[in-house]
């Protein structure tokens, strides 16, 4: 048995991965160069083409940064079953039977992350949890998972 997590548990969790990614993302951008204030919108830009008000993005960080964010969720979705926020809001995710997810599930919830964060914040994310029973955001729907509260789910082994 398994009891789906709320949505301040899920968007609380959202936050501290975010955070987690920033960190990340303000290293790569030192290594590479750009300015930081960029990385938080998935791109780098050259910071002496910027200073000339040329806004030309730096292919190879940006790739760099993708690889890196949706790595970041799939891997510890993968592997763990939950990322550090989620772990840190004692959460899980399980597909709709109880059974552990898999990288076919991890990878669909983090390439559906984009329509769950339209139009911005996640709002059609946070619109899909409020009206689910079950609350699954468009990528948790998709990929037939849910995000629970982990203590219970152990339980239920």
């Amino acid at each position: 048995m398994f009891v789906p997590a709320s949505i301040g548990r899920r968007v609380l969790g959202g936050v501290i991965d975010y955070v987690v990614i920033m960190v990340i993302a303000v290293i790569l951008s030192i290594i590479f160069g750009a300015d930081w204030r960029f990385a938080i919108f998935l791109s780098f830009v050259d910071p002496e083409l910027f200073n000339q008000g040329i806004y030309q993005i730096s292919t190879a960080p940006t790739i760099i940064f993708a690889v890196m964010y949706f790595g970041y969720f799939i891997v510890f979705e993968t592997v763990a079953r939950t990322s550090v926020g989620k772990t840190l809001m004692g959460m899980t995710i399980v597909k709709e039977d109880g059974s552990p997810i898999s990288f076919r599930e991890a990878l669909i919830r983090s390439l559906f992350r984009g329509a769950d964060g339209a139009p911005v914040f996640y709002l059609m994310g946070i619109i899909a949890i409020l009206l689910s029973p079950t609350r699954q955001r468009i990528g948790d729907h998709l990929a037939q998972a849910i995000v629970v509260d982990k203590a219970v789910a152990e339980k239920g082994k």
